[in-house]
């Protein structure tokens, strides 16, 4: 892991997620590019100010943002933390994506804040749209409460399906860079039907370090998930998302999202 890409719109909770990736970056000797987005429609309108001084406005804009973003780079790079800045206009899921792939980032990291009511019916947040994009590489989600501490334990939810040898593969590179291990953990909401683990047979011919298995029998997907990171001492909670029309499709994208405002730890989420 080279490069990091975190959101910011200067609140609280992604703050915080700036402060997951300055850490993870000191373990895996990586650069944190820190980026803000604001959007002025390109396209004239009747309220558009005159071209001149809507270019003013722009560079007042992005003066005032690189200087938030020094002040929150500041404390960090003062301790020799490798972090960039940069202030872009546009569509948010577009930027994200754009810069990911011209900074060639190997993660994205956003924060996240609990959602009640309608919204959390609906998933309104700019993160869970990401979700829904075609990303170039895997995506980090932050909670508003999370506190940092050494990534040493990572459990992937898992189908014990081959289809998710390459995802495990993909994320033990990146459990290595944080001298992390891996727990593939599945939850068989069928106590009387035993799944052959076909994921584990599979990564028999292609091993992976630090790599081991658990299911949890007769137990609902959330609740499951839910006793087990409260039993163990667990650092990120990974997933694989996949489109829709997926044949094989257990964990869709509505319980990633699900899972995305109401776990405690950070969800890596992964594309299928």
């Amino acid at each position: 892991m080279k490069n990091i890409l975190v959101c910011t719109d200067f609140s609280t909770f992604s703050d915080n997620a700036l402060h997951y990736a300055v850490n993870m970056a000191a373990e895996a000797d990586a650069t944190v590019h820190l980026l803000n987005i604001y959007y002025i429609s390109a396209v004239p309108t009747l309220n558009t100010p005159p071209r001149g001084l809507m270019d003013e406005t722009e560079e007042q804009i992005e003066a005032t943002r690189l200087e938030k973003l020094k002040e929150r780079a500041r404390k960090y790079t003062e301790e020799g933390a490798k972090v960039e800045i940069l202030v872009r206009n546009g569509l948010v899921e577009e930027t994200v994506i754009a810069v990911a792939k011209e900074r060639n980032c190997d993660m994205i990291l956003t924060g996240t804040k609990g959602l009640t009511g309608i919204a959390r019916m609906l998933f309104g947040s700019v993160t869970a749209n990401l979700l829904d994009q075609d990303l170039p590489c895997p995506l980090m989600t932050i909670p508003e409460s999370a506190e940092y501490k050494d990534i040493r334990k990572i459990v992937f939810a898992s189908t014990f399906s081959v289809s998710e040898s390459e995802t495990v593969a993909k994320l033990a590179t990146f459990a290595k860079s944080v001298a992390a291990e891996i727990v593939c953990l599945h939850i068989n909401e069928d106590a009387y039907h035993k799944d052959y683990n076909a994921l584990e047979q599979s990564l028999m011919f292609t091993p992976v370090d630090n790599v081991s298995y658990k299911t949890l029998e007769g137990k609902k997907f959330v609740k499951g998930i839910d006793e087990y990171l409260e039993q163990s001492d667990t650092d990120i909670l990974a997933m694989l998302t996949y489109s829709r029309n997926f044949v094989e499709q257990i964990f869709d994208k509505s319980l990633t999202k699900k899972m995305l405002f109401h776990t405690k730890v950070p969800l890596l989420v992964y594309k299928g």
